[in-house]
């Protein structure tokens, strides 16, 4: 029989919509006590769904306590904060800390669900697509006489090709939150790939670059042609593209 290798799970931290710690939670799951409530992160008044399961009331310094050196907190986003302080927590209930004399002994495994959307991003974004509670993505194309254009357009927060962005007529690749990569001209199709347009930029200037981009297309385009192409033929990333060749 082969012989399989034991955990031992010697300390415990929690910080869910239930409770900030693990006495807090377990007590909200016996007494079946949700942790649902309305929206407060942001103003949820546009969507028709207007409530979620949040973190609520996590304290600041239990967060700076957590990080150790808070300079750290620049680099944390709404989640990270929140693994920092379970991950204290599991440290105090199991009575042991990493040293420098021991750090090569430690390991940290992290599940993460790809790159977290800010909260503001998402208010934007139904503010500017979904005033009415509904997302109607042809309102951002609508400015310019193209709101029934056929368009592929793929946003990720993984690098490394998740929802194949990199086949889009536009794409928005993920770097930090609230920085992305802009990628413009897959034929829409699937049979020519993009390129690097603009790389970690914000969304004003997505928004910018993508405005002009439409307008010039609204103007210039042929009959049947799509985005995708146009940008070739107009030069838009092709001089982009002969960088990337001669790099």
């Amino acid at each position: 029989m082969t012989q399989r290798r034991r955990v031992a799970i010697t300390g415990l931290g929690l910080v869910t919509p239930a409770g900030n710690d693990v006495a807090a939670t377990w007590s909200a799951l016996l007494a079946a006590r949700s942790g649902v409530a309305p929206i407060t992160n942001f103003d949820a008044r546009g969507f028709p769904v207007r409530i979620a399961a949040e973190v609520k009331n996590l304290s600041p310094e239990l967060v700076e306590q957590a990080a150790g050196d808070r300079k750290l907190l620049k680099l944390a986003n709404r989640s990270h904060r929140f693994a920092l302080v379970a991950a204290s927590q599991a440290f105090a209930d199991a009575g042991i800390r990493p040293t420098a004399d021991t750090a090569t002994r430690w390991g940290c495994v992290v599940g993460t669900g790809m790159m977290g959307v800010t909260y503001d991003e998402l208010a934007e974004v139904q503010e500017d697509a979904a005033s009415n509670g509904e997302l109607e993505p042809g309102r951002l194309l609508a400015a310019h006489g193209l709101g029934d254009l056929p368009l592929v357009l793929r946003i990720t927060g993984c690098p490394n090709g998740c929802a194949r962005p990199y086949l889009a007529e536009v794409a928005l690749v993920g770097k930090a939150p609230g920085r992305y990569n802009l990628h413009l001209g897959g034929d829409g199709r699937g049979q020519r790939l993009n390129v690097l347009y603009r790389e970690n930029v914000d969304e004003a200037t997505i928004l910018a670059e993508l405005d002009a981009a439409f307008a010039r297309f609204a103007a210039e385009r042929g009959p049947g042609e799509r985005f995708g192409d146009f940008v070739w033929r107009a030069g838009l990333v092709a001089a982009q593209a002969a960088r990337e060749g001669a790099a």
